[in-house]
């Protein structure tokens, strides 16, 4: 379905500057907070049990239920710059709560899945909103040349968080990173405020007053995706690429906790490779993406990834060991970052407001969970029948071979609404 909402756009050279360091610093901000907090969260699952982790998954999952319909009826009801902001505000709020309880000496006993749910939540929710304004702020053109720039500021403050812990944890604890957090939420809130007046231009193509609410009912996003065959293989291609992941994921936690005993240790090994993640993805973003995301067809680029994927989950096969874990580890979830999310992000923008916001969320915060959800089960019930990690390298293999070729559907279904949306205003 073609988005007759937004007026056809004139093409246009170079790019404004203002609007790309402020869409840079967003998400560098918002990343950064994310990863101080990442390898605290990675410690309280150990601390609560790799065997117990599809619990955690199944809480997840429920708080994302629970919130879809309350954030559809926000969006349906609120501005964008009433809304977007708040999102950011409540998890600001949400941080100095935090603080407070692990600066406790006797923490509750509830605190490590609590804040694990919790992180699980503000990542799918906080990014969800990042990539949805953005389809706003830039038209399909430029989305194409600078998403891959922007998602290195994410990088790049993926990179600042973990080395941010690291040095500060044992200075300030994990009731001081909380504070640290929130203070980088603050500046993403800041530059999202700073991006609201161009999103609203764009919409109505001057940069005057504020769009109206999008409207609708709550569950739109849910009816939308149901009615619109277009949207389906974006949620098939997000379920499957987290089936694969949190199969991965699990391992790691499982891997990890058998080969360090000591919490130290634990820690500085998952904060080191979220740093290598992050490393890897930076150099990869600046060097490729954008010129991955232009020079190939959105319907092989989506290939690119889970392909990588199989390739790596097939040498796992044969060596099953922690340190080969890690690097598969390090490549899949950079080869996400690289192509996946800039590219998954540019499938928005043929579709109208609607989709973006609401399907876009749905399929971003519950059925990746259900894919969590899905995926740690799946692994419980594989466990106890005596499947190891030989075992689930081979089955991720296959998940990656079928999330190749429903990337491929996805990509060129936009790539056919873009060729629409150009010869319906070459006719005009």
């Amino acid at each position: 379905m073609t988005d007759v909402s937004a007026p056809a756009e004139p093409r246009r050279h170079g790019v404004d500057g203002k609007r790309l360091l402020l869409s840079f610093c967003y998400f560098f901000a918002l990343l950064a907070a994310y990863y101080v907090m990442r390898p605290v969260r990675e410690e309280m699952v150990v601390q609560f049990g790799p065997e117990r982790v599809h619990w955690l998954f199944t809480g997840t999952f429920i708080c994302m239920l629970a919130l879809v319909p309350v954030y559809g009826w926000i969006v349906s009801r609120f501005r964008r710059r009433v809304f977007v902001p708040a999102v950011y505000a409540l998890f600001i709020l949400c941080l100095i709560g935090f603080h407070s309880l692990f600066g406790i000496s006797d923490r509750p006993a509830w605190l490590p899945p609590a804040f694990v749910i919790w992180v699980g939540v503000f990542n799918l929710y906080a990014v969800s909103v990042f990539w949805s304004f953005m389809a706003d702020v830039w038209d399909p053109l430029d989305a194409k040349r600078w998403f891959g720039v922007i998602a290195a500021g994410g990088t790049a403050g993926g990179i600042l968080g973990p080395l941010t812990t690291g040095l500060l944890v044992s200075k300030i604890g994990l009731s001081g990173l909380m504070l640290v957090a929130a203070g980088l939420l603050l500046v993403a809130l800041a530059c999202c405020l700073g991006l609201s007046a161009t999103a609203r231009g764009r919409e109505q193509g001057r940069l005057v007053a504020d769009v109206p609410p999008i409207g609708g009912t709550f569950l739109a996003g849910v009816r939308l995706l149901k009615d619109r065959a277009e949207l389906r293989p974006l949620a098939l291609m997000m379920f499957l690429g987290v089936l694969m992941g949190s199969m991965i994921y699990i391992q790691q936690v499982s891997a990890v906790k058998a080969a360090f005993a000591d919490t130290a240790e634990r820690t500085q090994f998952f904060a080191s490779v979220d740093l290598a993640v992050n490393v890897l993805t930076l150099i990869s973003q600046l060097l490729l993406t954008r010129l991955v995301l232009t020079r190939i067809r959105m319907g092989y680029v989506l290939m690119i990834p889970p392909l990588l994927a199989c390739v790596c989950l097939g040498v796992l096969a044969v060596a099953p060991t922690v340190w080969v874990l890690a690097a598969v580890q390090i490549v899949t979830r950079a080869g996400r970052f690289v192509i996946t999310e800039p590219a998954f992000a540019n499938l928005y923008t043929s579709v109208d407001r609607e989709a973006r916001y609401k399907t876009k969320n749905f399929i971003d915060t519950a059925v990746y969970r259900f894919g969590d959800l899905s995926s740690a089960w799946m692994v419980a019930a594989l466990t106890n029948v005596g499947v190891v990690l030989g075992g689930f390298a081979i089955l991720g293999a296959g998940i990656a071979l079928l999330a190749a070729k429903v990337g491929h559907v996805a990509g060129s279904g936009h790539e056919r609404r873009l060729a629409a949306r150009k010869a319906a205003s070459e006719g005009a």
